[in-house]
Parts: C-alpha cells; structure tokens; sequence
C-alpha cells in the first residue's frame, strides 16, 4: 500500500485487495490467461495454472482462474513462476516459448493440512520441462525443509542436470544473463 507497485491479478483478487486496502484502481491491473503488460523494461505474462482460486461475495462463492506469470524483467532475464499448480504438459510449451531461466516451484503441500500440488519429483520434470538454468524451489512445511529438498535436489540430477538448484531462504538472489560482446 505504500509504494507505487501494480498487482496484475484475477478479478478475484483484485476484489479482495480493494476490499482489504485503499489502492487507486490504476494500480490493480485485471488479467486474464494470456494477458501481457509491459512496466519499463519488464514485461510480464499471466500462464495457465492448475489449482482453484477462491472468495466469498456477499455470501457467495466465486471460483476464478490462478495464474502462473511469466516475466521478462530484462532482455535475457526470463522468470517463470509457475504458481500454486499441478505439473502439466503447458510447462513444456511455456518453455519452448518463453524459455525461462529461473522457475520458482512448488515441491510439496505448504503445510500438512493442505493438498500437495507438486511431489519434489514431478517439480523435477517442471525444470526439466522448462529447461530452466536455476530453480528456486518453494510452497513447503518448513518442518519438512530439509527432506523435501534433497529429494528434490535427488530427482534434479537426474531429470535436469543442467538447472543449479537455489535452496537457502531469505538470501538476495543476482542473475547475471550470459553477455555476448566484440573484443575491443
């Protein structure tokens, strides 16, 4: 609420933050699957996830679409977020397309109680899918931390060898896009 940042998001929830927050209606973009905003030089692309999204309005329960996003934050900087989803083919094609670098992913349940939208091994195959060089793995009970993700990690060597997993919490990360130049 105190900065100038925009929430591109579901009808849904762009409801629930006008309820919850006094934001000026220019910051809450309305998405839908496939909408595309640019912010500078960052341009940022809602995907399709697979899960539910709900709220209550007025008494009445509202299912709306999640999204995964897809964002460019530079050229050559690629993110997927692939959102709180199940592992799907369309992974595979947001690779082909977008060609993510980083893939921030689910590896189990948040917490006990909840359902589990990816195992540590099918999150494997998103990296694999995706052809991600980094995975910041995510949406896990912290008492479990250290089983799910090596056997994330396990299931990372071998379905995509070529993605470095990021695994402390709470560290800055910087990405570095390999640059091509001319010797002077």
């Amino acid at each position: 609420a105190h900065s100038n940042a925009k929430l591109m998001c579901g009808y849904d929830c762009k409801a629930m933050v006008q309820e919850q927050l006094d934001l000026p209606k220019d910051r809450l973009i309305n998405a839908l699957y496939g909408d595309e905003e640019r912010f500078g030089m960052t341009t940022v692309r809602c995907v399709l996830a697979f899960h539910h999204s709900t709220r209550t309005f007025d008494g009445v329960r509202v299912y709306a679409p999640p999204f995964g996003y897809v964002v460019e934050i530079e050229p050559g900087a690629v993110l997927y977020h692939t959102g709180d989803t199940c592992l799907s083919a369309e992974m595979e094609l947001i690779g082909r397309i977008y060609r993510p670098d980083i893939l921030c992913v689910a590896i189990s349940r948040v917490a006990m109680v909840h359902g589990c939208v990816m195992t540590p091994r099918e999150a494997a195959f998103a990296a694999h899918y995706t052809g991600a060089k980094l995975a910041i793995p995510g949406h896990y009970p912290p008492e479990q931390e250290a089983q799910l993700l090596e056997a994330f990690a396990t299931h990372m060597r071998t379905l995509a060898p070529q993605c470095t997993v990021l695994e402390q919490r709470g560290r800055t990360i910087v990405y570095e896009p390999a640059r091509a130049a001319y010797e002077a």
